[in-house]
């Protein structure tokens, strides 16, 4: 039994042992980088109308994101579906390059749609399925409008990235107008 003791004590000793050994040699072989000054690792101060960019065009997205997924549950309309599936597509492609920036930018982003925007979907989302075509278009409509004319204004940007996410990603949101639109015709809803 001593001795069962002694060679366990021998070996969890050699393991110990071993343990900064093998570190000091891990360290000599690792490629070392020079610590990037401070300044480097803090964003540019983004301007005001930057800052405010970030957090109205993440609401709009969230929002038009709400409500197009509400077609998928509430319509029987073929190009209904389709809409609301492309629009849910695009917002998530545009979004997560978005997010990642305003990250890096140290932007806020507004984390959910506000209390009125998730008062009108509940509502929309409990309308009888013989209406809610119209007022999903109508609804959705008036949401792409919105995204359309803040992506419209937004020409005073400054930050070079921000710019660059808007030259990329502006058309495909702002065509989700011209989206509801012809589904609006092909339906009946608005001519």
């Amino acid at each position: 039994m001593k001795s069962t003791s002694l060679i366990l004590s021998a070996r969890f000793a050699a393991v110990l042992l071993a343990i900064p050994v093998f570190a000091s040699a891990q360290e000599a072989t690792a490629p070392t980088t020079p610590a990037a000054p401070a300044s480097a690792a803090k964003p540019k101060p983004l301007a005001p109308a930057d800052k405010k960019f970030f957090k109205d065009v993440s609401e709009a997205m969230l929002v038009e994101q709400k409500l197009a997924g509400l077609a998928k549950q509430g319509s029987t309309n073929d190009a209904v579906k389709k809409l609301g599936e492309t629009i849910t597509a695009d917002v998530g492609k545009a979004w997560t390059p978005f997010a990642t920036l305003s990250q890096t930018k140290g932007a806020e982003l507004t984390p959910d749609i506000s209390k009125a925007d998730q008062s009108n979907a509940t509502k929309l989302g409990k309308v009888a399925a013989d209406k809610f075509d119209k007022e999903f278009l109508k609804d959705l409509g008036k949401e792409t409008k919105k995204t359309g004319r803040l992506l419209d204004s937004a020409k005073s940007l400054q930050d070079p990235e921000l710019k660059q996410w808007l030259e990329t990603w502006g058309p495909t949101l702002k065509g989700h107008e011209a989206a509801v639109q012809k589904v609006e015709k092909e339906v009946g809803g608005k001519k």
